[in-house]
């Protein structure tokens, strides 16, 4: 309703809300992660029209708060799933050119929004995970992507989301192995420690 109606400031006052909750739902997500999937989620593929009207209206919120971050995330976290959605889901040896080119060039424009908030990105949890996303899609040498990612969960230790898109990140289909995707879910448990650890664990070890 916000975003039809162009409620920016109102979306901005949700978005601070949900930003200060820090703690999950039971489904492992945090406020904020939520608030972002509400609006830019991903695209339905029986309706591709729905989700370009989404764009549409992120990119209309972004123009009208340039200055504003958590707009330009909205639309680089909607943008990003557009990419991964024109890849489709097979193997790398069934992407045709053309979809590797839509792919690319969606990842680009993605990643060039979150650079353009880069410098504030350290009070906006979000910025990380959708980053992640889009390191993936690039294919980020490992070093990079875990010091971006160890950056992210310093600061917002509690938020799975992050360390999920690391799992994904590492496992054999994209950028790393078996070892390293239970090197890294060990690792980060015992670092976070106690139940949350555990919790964690339990979540990333799915």
């Amino acid at each position: 309703k916000l975003l039809a109606a162009k409620d920016y400031d109102g979306f901005e006052q949700l978005a601070m809300k949900d930003r200060s909750m820090t703690s999950p739902f039971g489904s492992g997500l945090s406020p904020i992660s939520l608030f972002y999937e509400a609006i830019a989620g991903t695209p339905n593929p029986t309706n591709p029209d729905t989700f370009k009207k989404e764009i549409d209206s992120l990119n209309a919120w972004v123009q009208s708060r340039p200055n504003s971050v958590t707009a330009k995330i909205a639309l680089a976290d909607a943008t990003s799933w557009d990419a991964w959605y024109a890849r489709g889901g097979g193997y790398a040896n069934t992407v045709t050119d053309d979809k590797w080119a839509v792919f690319n060039h969606k990842l680009q424009q993605a990643a060039d929004l979150l650079n353009s908030v880069k410098d504030k990105r350290k009070s906006y949890p979000h910025w990380y995970f959708v980053i992640e996303r889009v390191g993936r899609g690039q294919s980020w040498n490992k070093e990079d992507f875990l010091k971006i990612t160890q950056e992210g969960t310093s600061l917002y230790p509690k938020l799975p989301e992050i360390y999920s898109a690391a799992v994904i990140y590492l496992l054999p289909r994209w950028s790393g192995s078996n070892g390293d995707v239970v090197d890294y879910v060990t690792k980060s448990a015992d670092w976070l420690g106690g139940d949350d650890g555990d919790i964690l664990y339990a979540r990333l070890a799915k």
